[in-house]
């Protein structure tokens, strides 16, 4: 069961707990919540994968502003049965009609100055340990810079087709239009520039993010 941890299933709360601690060491979360290190470390990293069901669940809530008279929409996550859904979705709707606001999540101290360097200019390379935040880190730095350069202005790519899903991105290969980029740069440059839309992204991208 991917929602299991040493201490048992993780809830909605312990979720959001976790994830405004994640700048505190792993040892103190794992007494804190009464886990191994290994699970809160296996949780976090779950927390930061946009194809995991912990994170969507997380962020299905924590991206929306509540407010009074508001139905909480529930998610029902893939090992939850039907009436499991319908039971927690009766009690959060009648038992907290005027739930808490929760804000989306913010960069800790360390995230933030990483993602000023980024958002200044400069070529970052950012690595880390698993938990540690890389993909919240930059999702945030993606969306802020979409903000300021529009779409068209941020190229995201990673180098496999799987490592894209996980930032919502493409291919570098399939960005720059060169296919499996077998050749060099005389047999390349021909084809991006029958791709209409390679070079379109070549023409307009300001940051590239890999």
């Amino acid at each position: 069961n991917s929602l299991m941890a040493g201490g048992g299933a993780w809830s909605l709360e312990e979720d959001f707990r976790l994830w405004n601690s994640r700048s505190k060491p792993a040892s103190s979360l794992a007494t804190e919540f009464n886990r191994s290190v290994g699970g809160i470390r296996s949780r976090l990293k779950h927390l930061q994968d946009p194809t995991h069901k912990a994170y969507r669940r997380l962020f299905s809530i924590t991206d929306t502003h509540l407010s009074g008279g508001k139905k909480v929409e529930v998610i029902c996550l893939d090992d939850e049965s039907d009436d499991d859904c319908k039971a927690l979705d009766a009690r959060v709707t009648s038992s907290n009609p005027n739930p808490p606001n929760r804000s989306s999540p913010s960069p800790n101290a360390e995230q933030k100055s990483a993602a000023d360097l980024i958002l200044s200019g400069t070529n970052v390379f950012l690595t880390g340990a698993a938990g540690v935040g890389k993909s919240f880190l930059l999702r945030y730095v993606i969306n802020s810079l979409k903000a300021r350069s529009g779409e068209n202005g941020v190229g995201v790519t990673a180098s496999t087709g799987i490592a894209a899903t996980h930032i919502e991105g493409v291919t570098l290969h399939s960005w720059a239009g060169i296919g499996l980029g077998k050749g060099g740069p005389a047999k390349l440059l021909p084809k991006v520039l029958e791709n209409k839309a390679a070079c379109n992204r070549w023409r307009t991208t300001k940051t590239l993010v890999i």
